[in-house]
Order: C-alpha cells, then sequence, then structure tokens
C-alpha cells in the first residue's frame, strides 16, 4: 500500500509587527480626516473668542515680527474682515412717508395768489386814496373770497382800528402772508383775530369780531337803540361759542377745534340769513333773551354774578 504524500501545510498567521512609515504625499485615513476638521472647527470658534480677538489685534500692531508666516497670513485675512464690517451701510431703499399732517390746512395747488391779489388791488382802486374804511370792508372781503362778515376780522387783523382805514400796501402784505401760510378758512380766521405770539383763539378776541356783527347784521338793528345790551349779547354769545367748539375746555380755541365745529359755517350764513333768530347755535337774539332772563332771575343782587347761593336756586330748589 503506497504512502500518501503530504499535504500543503497550515501556515499560523505572523504575529503583526512595526507599521511601516506612511510615505509622503499619501492620503490620509478617516482618523486623521477627522483630526483635520476638529482642528479647523476648533480655530474658527478660538477666531470669534473676543479675548483672542483683542491679542490678535495687539499683535497686529506691535509684534508682526514673531509670527510665523502661515499666521501672518490668516491675521491678514481676519484683518480684512474686521475693515469690511467697518463699512457703512447703504442708505435705505424703502419709500418715504407722505406728510399727513397739516396744522394751518392741506396746501392747495390751484390757489393763484397773484391774481387773488389784483382782485383786491382793483377793488382798492375804488375808494378814496385806495384806503378802505370799515364801511369798505365788505367789498374787500368778497375780493378774497371770504363771507361777508369776515370784513371785521379783516380790518382789525390789517391793524385798521389803529387808523380808522387800511392802505392797499398794508392789506395787500398782510393777506399775501396769510394765503402764503394759512390753507384753509380755519387757519385764517384764527390768524385774523389772534393776538401777536399765539396760535389760538381767547375769549377776548372774538369781541371785535361780535361788535361788528352787533354794528351791521340788520336782524340786530333793534340794538342800536339799547348800547347797554351790546356788551352782554356778545359775552352770552362768546360763551356759546367755547361751550360748542372749545371741547377741550383749555379756554383757548385752536385750528383744529375751530375746524371741526359748525361755527365758521353759521358765520357765512349771517349774510345770507336776514332773521338772526333762525341761526339758533350761536346768534340768535331770542336764545340770549331767555339766558339773560334766567340769569336775571337768579341775580337777586343784580351785580351780573351768580354765586352759590344764587345757583342754588336754579330749578326752583
Amino acid at each position: 500500500m503506497e504512502r500518501a504524500e503530504p499535504g500543503p501545510r497550515l501556515q499560523r498567521p505572523a504575529r503583526p509587527g512595526p507599521a511601516l512609515p506612511r510615505e509622503r504625499g499619501a492620503r490620509p485615513g478617516p482618523r486623521r480626516a477627522l483630526r483635520a476638521d476638529g482642528m479647523r472647527l476648533r480655530e474658527r470658534s478660538l477666531r470669534q473668542d473676543p479675548d483672542l480677538r483683542q491679542e490678535l489685534a495687539s499683535l497686529a500692531r506691535g509684534c508682526d515680527f514673531v509670527l510665523p508666516s502661515r499666521f501672518k497670513k490668516r491675521l491678514k485675512a481676519f484683518q480684512q474682515v474686521q475693515t469690511r464690517k467697518e463699512e457703512p451701510l447703504p442708505p435705505a431703499t424703502s419709500q418715504s412717508i407722505p406728510t399727513f399732517y397739516f396744522p394751518r390746512g392741506r396746501p392747495q395747488d390751484s390757489v393763484n395768489v397773484d391774481a387773488v391779489i389784483s382782485k383786491i388791488e382793483s377793488t382798492f382802486a375804488r375808494f378814496p386814496h385806495e384806503r378802505a374804511t370799515m364801511d369798505d370792508m365788505g367789498l374787500v372781503a368778497k375780493a378774497c373770497g371770504c363771507p361777508l362778515y369776515w370784513k371785521g376780522p379783516l380790518f382789525y387783523g390789517a391793524g385798521g382800528e389803529r387808523t380808522g382805514s387800511v392802505s392797499v400796501h398794508k392789506f395787500v402784505a398782510m393777506w399775501r402772508k396769510i394765503l402764503q401760510n394759512c390753507h384753509d378758512d380755519a387757519a385764517k380766521f384764527v390768524h385774523l383775530l389772534m393776538s401777536p405770539g399765539c396760535n389760538y383763539l381767547v375769549q377776548e378776541d372774538f369781541v371785535p369780531f361780535l361788535q361788528d356783527v352787533v354794528n351791521t347784521h340788520p336782524g340786530l338793528s333793534f340794538l342800536k337803540e339799547a348800547s347797554e345790551f351790546h356788551s352782554r349779547y356778545i359775552t352770552t354769545v362768546i360763551q356759546r361759542i367755547f361751550y360748542a367748539v372749545n371741547r377741550s375746555w383749555s379756554g383757548r380755541i385752536t385750528c383744529a377745534e375751530l375746524r371741526k365745529s359748525s361755527f365758521l359755517q353759521n358765520v357765512a350764513l349771517l349774510e345770507e340769513e336776514e332773521d338772526i333768530n333762525q341761526l339758533t347755535e350761536f346768534f340768535s337774539y331770542e336764545h340770549f333773551y331767555v339766558i339773560y332772563c334766567k340769569f336775571w332771575e337768579l341775580d337777586t343782587d343784580h351785580d351780573l354774578l351768580i354765586d352759590a347761593d344764587d345757583l342754588a336756586r336754579h330749578n326752583d330748589h
């Protein structure tokens, strides 16, 4: 019997020896790639550290000669980023908000100031020496495009009470200024009656206007023979005006309050309505008389003042 030849012997695996050095230029393995990424993340976080940023800035100013070349490049890039951050931002491109607050009225492009002034000058040319008295101011008010009973405020606004008349040059200068600065009736009326340096009306400012109404309105012609009632009627009308118009109860009527009220509409109606008792909101003489009679009844000593005892008798208390 023949003897079988032995097969190939199994070899024991050799023990692992020392790792051979990696050749230069070989690509790093996964572990080395993770380590490089970690270093970059740490370097980025260090750049954002405010203390490190301050040290980098001081190094850039005084110790540049000791820095490695690769660190100099990083520092230079860091400085360029800082310079770009300090550049001013471009202006905003949003649309500008148009003006919406006009305390003296919204300006109107349709007003031809020169044409209005020319009409006023033509009216003054009809008067002797081109000077208008109080009796002439009705025509001047119409030339200005105002209601008839603006004639008193126009006359006093131009300084006519000092000389008894107004020259064309002084009136034109006054009205041109009003047209340029006051753009609705409320602003114009306040400007004509207000005291210098004010932008509101107090009770005394209405006296010249109402005195002209008493003197010239046909519905009050019977008061010419009873001058003692002039001041009482005027005082009552002023109180009614402030009660209805001065909603802030400040004692000062502003352009905004006058604009929101119906007072100027009632002033315009004075020209159209001869029966003043039909203007029940402010000017009715009948309403004044009822108020005055009740006042006189309560004021038992007739000193034109109502004290607490007088008022306690109101409504039969």
